[in-house]
């Protein structure tokens, strides 16, 4: 943007640019701010640093210092500038330089910590951390967090952000405010965890055991219940009455499925006509005649949304309460064999093993009800809606195949129903799990408020980014500047003073694009092949094919054709893999594929439709383990989704970079022009101009540099030659 005959911008090519490009002062400092320098100063010339004008030419003599000239330059760079780069091979004294900065900026803390924000110190490794943090005791040994728990430094121990937090909840200094809302999230989370459990246990028994009408009611219609009820009165002339403890019966739904103790019941089923020929052709029709829409929404609905670790943790952890829960539940006809032989056993000194009627129970029938009952709980076929009504209406005449049949499918509802409430859960679950982080992170960012220097690493940083900005550091310390990716040290920039090993310090490395992997794609097997590059989209289906191999402990795998064995067995891991989670890992027929960046076992068709899920929409980012979070980068089966999420990954960048066109950067490239512009006209209250034209001249070459990185680069090497 031009302003009358003013333009700064315009490209001179013979412009002298031999100047170099000093950064301002940093705004604390005026031109007569003093500094405390005896950090630097030799032993014997302590009183010379005591009062220096940092801005000044006065500073004391060199051989007063224990610096040598290069030393000098370099701490008065990085004391009187809003960007410093000390830079040198290594062994040369960086961190040594770095660690006498931050000295005599604790000795001065009046000067700029006017707004109390600290001293941020931020490098590439835990080691490095460790490192500068430990010399920064030596001098400063109070008001110190380190942030993040792979410290291996005891001696920085009692400074990490997780002690410090312990240890203000133990001496009770927790502002009362986020103490009572950490406290009330903590029992809604507690609340909803149990909610769930109970949720999580009606589906494993539902899958397991046979539940009574009165567990069902829900699925269940009036007309249905009453029918249940009237019919079995009925036919057994009420000998149902002198069923159990209290003389009601333990559940007509075991009565009416034939794995009840009625006998009358039974022999009416015994002597129904029914070919056992048609009843399976019956069967098998019905099979084919169920809704595919319906049926597919039920898998659809059986993929229970992600819960947090913690969340899974209690689900698995608590054995004694799932069976107090378990216990709570009206089951029919429970398939623990050992507890029906307790209860036979104490049966029979009661009432001699029998029936009401006085007819004896064998073992023999017993054996066949316990078989009748797994044989059909372990079948899929169900009723589509309209043949369900209408056997509803029919209930005590029907065949057993019909009746298991109806029984399967008012199951399902029943799940369907606990599995709407797991996910409204975890919905509310993961909402109060987000709150309560939010909750923490204030009372983190309490605790570092409190502190003359906080350090963590550029993988805190970035995670930590919104509490940065909260935290408002007045200075931050980069070690291994190099190493470092701007994104992080700009989440908490402000003024920054940089130590580095090399010259060049700011490579867009993670802007720039990677060199795509042409090697062939590793995903294929007998049914499926893909002929794409690795770092292409696969080509091939997913494989749903059972894998034919073996494990090493002699059982089948319960993997996919083509896809990495999983290490758990159906038999040796039983209870870790049939553990519900999606909903059908408990079925006999299940597959499962192995996560190779968390090692968790998941029903590979639920987490086929996970991965699916999570770059629904547009969104850019990798599919987590459902268990505990984990990005899948390195699965072999979700090579597809990953190679879709990179190719978004770059298009993002390529839009940031400006390459789509451009009209974006030409925007941009105004409007800096213009802020610049009015930047350098400004005038104090006196209307004399803020800058000098030196450094108007410096600051328009800088915002050339910027904007134009490839003619700048092009200028200093024609200098070189």
């Amino acid at each position: 943007e031009r302003r009358g005959d003013i333009d700064p911008f315009a490209d001179e090519d013979d412009e002298n640019t031999e100047d170099l490009l000093i950064p301002d002062h940093p705004r604390y400092l005026t031109h007569n701010t003093t500094y405390d320098l005896t950090p630097l100063m030799k032993a014997d010339c302590i009183t010379q640093g005591k009062s220096v004008v940092v801005r000044s030419k006065l500073w004391p003599a060199g051989d007063s210092m224990d610096l040598d000239k290069s030393q000098l330059e370099a701490v008065k760079s990085a004391l009187t500038s809003e960007i410093a780069v000390v830079q040198g091979p290594p062994g040369t004294g960086k961190t040594y330089i770095g660690l006498k900065i931050a000295e005599v900026l604790l000795l001065n803390h009046e000067v700029w910590n006017t707004s109390k924000g600290p001293i941020l110190v931020l490098c590439y490794t835990n080691h490095a951390l460790d490192q500068f943090l430990e010399g920064i005791m030596n001098f400063h040994d109070k008001h110190i967090v380190r942030v993040g728990s792979r410290s291996k430094n005891e001696a920085l121990a009692k400074y990490s952000l997780t002690n410090l937090r312990s240890t203000m909840r133990k001496e009770r200094l927790v502002p009362r405010d986020i103490h009572g809302n950490i406290n009330d999230i903590r029992f809604q989370m507690h609340s909803i965890q149990e909610e769930i459990l109970h949720s999580s246990v009606k589906m494993e028994a539902a899958a397991k055991h046979v539940l009574s009408e009165r567990e069902l009611e829900e699925i269940l219609s009036d007309d249905v219940q009453d029918l249940l009820v009237g019919g079995f009165a009925e036919i057994s002339q009420g000998d149902f009455m002198l069923q159990g403890k209290q003389k009601k019966p333990k559940s007509i739904m075991a009565e009416w499925l034939g794995v009840g103790s009625s006998v009358k019941v039974i022999e009416m089923m015994g002597n129904m006509e029914v070919d056992q020929n048609r009843i399976n052709e019956e069967e098998a029709a019905n099979d084919e005649d169920i809704d595919v829409d319906e049926d597919a929404q039920h898998e659809e609905d059986k993929r229970v949304t992600e819960a947090d670790q913690d969340l899974m943790d209690f689900l698995k952890s608590n054995e004694k309460r799932k069976q107090a829960i378990k216990e709570e539940m009206d089951i029919a006809f429970d398939m623990n064999e050992d507890q029906h032989d307790v209860a036979d056993g104490q049966n029979a000194g009661n009432q001699g093993n029998q029936n009401n009627h006085g007819w004896q129970v064998s073992r023999k029938e017993k054996r066949r009800r316990m078989n009748l009952a797994r044989k059909e709980l372990m079948k899929h076929s169900l009723m589509s809606s309209a043949e369900r009504q209408q056997k509803e209406s029919l209930l005590w005449y029907q065949s057993s195949s019909d009746r298991w049949r109806l029984y399967r499918t008012w199951v399902r509802d029943y799940v369907m129903l606990c599995q709407d409430s797991v996910k409204r859960m975890q919905e509310e679950y993961n909402r109060h799990s987000r709150r309560l982080a939010e909750v923490r992170d204030q009372e983190s960012l309490h605790i570092l408020k409190t502190a003359k220097v906080v350090g963590m690493t550029t993988t805190g940083a970035a995670k930590l980014h919104t509490m940065l900005q909260n935290l408002k550091p007045s200075i931050m310390i980069v070690e291994e500047a190099a190493e470092v990716l701007e994104a992080h040290i700009v989440a908490g920039l402000t003024a920054l003073y940089l130590l580095s090993h090399y010259e060049t310090l700011f490579l867009q490395t993670c802007g720039e694009d990677c060199v795509p992997c042409t090697e062939p794609c590793l995903r294929a097997c007998p049914h499926n092949q893909c002929s794409a590059l690795c770092s292409q989209p696969c080509t091939g289906k997913l494989c749903s094919q059972p894998c034919k191999l073996l494990l090493p402990c002699g059982h089948p795998c319960i993997g996919l054709c083509g896809e990495q064995c999983p290490t758990k067995c159906r038999f040796c891991h039983s209870e870790e893999v049939t553990q519900v989670f999606f909903g059908p890992e408990d079925e006999p027929d299940a597959r499962f594929v192995e996560l190779a960046d968390c090692h968790h076992v998941v029903h590979a068709e639920s987490m086929d439709s996970w991965v699916e899920q999570a770059g629904a929409g547009g969104q850019v980012g990798l599919a987590e383990c459902p268990m505990c979070k984990t990005a899948v980068r390195t699965t072999g089966r979700y090579n597809n989704a990953v190679n879709h999420h990179l190719i978004a990954v770059e298009r993002v960048k390529t839009k940031l970079r400006g390459e789509e066109g451009t009209q974006m950067r030409e925007e941009l490239e105004v409007e800096t022009r213009a802020l610049v512009t009015a930047e350098i006209q400004t005038v104090d209250e006196n209307e004399k101009p803020l800058y000098s034209d030196k450094e108007k001249e410096k600051l328009i070459q800088l915002v050339k540099t910027l904007l134009s990185p490839e003619k700048s680069s092009q200028h200093t090497q024609d200098e070189e030659h």
